[in-house]
């Protein structure tokens, strides 16, 4: 799960506003929507069936759930955001295609928040891309039971 303090950092750095579509393709346990704010349009997509029931009891106005496989959503299901948050999974570089489906999702003028690891490979598909990539200190984690080394980037549609 995405720290608190991260979940934040990762909302500020899309500018996340009222008002905005914001798609989290990865809700977990809703540590990301715990952080937007009030008034926006939020679809949240988890596949974890524990998870997604979990958030269903949270109740959130203004999100509507989904229990999918992300990769398996459509922007044409969907529409388009104005802001993608994202802690996508790690294994077997998952994060990489979760980055690259959520960026079709994009209206133009959007911005992508999203973790992933901080590997050669992350930084070969993604760097690129990124308007900003940001090493992450690998004891964000280590209250969720994992020292990995992640980077927090951000693209901009």
């Amino acid at each position: 799960q995405t720290p608190a303090d991260l979940a934040r950092r990762l909302v500020g750095a899309a500018n996340v506003l009222p008002g905005m579509r914001v798609l989290e393709p990865s809700a977990g346990l809703g540590r990301i929507l715990d952080q937007l704010p009030q008034g926006c349009e939020v679809v949240a997509v988890e596949i974890a069936e524990q998870c997604a029931a979990e958030l269903y009891r949270q109740n959130r106005e203004g999100v509507r759930l989904v229990q999918r496989d992300f990769l398996e959503c459509l922007p044409d299901e969907f529409g388009q955001f104005d802001r993608v948050v994202m802690n996508p999974p790690f294994h077997m570089r998952a994060d990489i295609r979760h980055i690259e489906h959520a960026l079709r999702f994009m209206k133009p003028g959007g911005v992508l928040a999203a973790l992933c690891l901080n590997t050669h490979h992350r930084a070969t598909a993604l760097r690129s891309r990124a308007a900003t990539w940001e090493p992450i200190p690998e004891g964000e984690f280590a209250k969720e039971g994992t020292r990995v080394s992640t980077v927090m980037l951000t693209v901009r549609a």
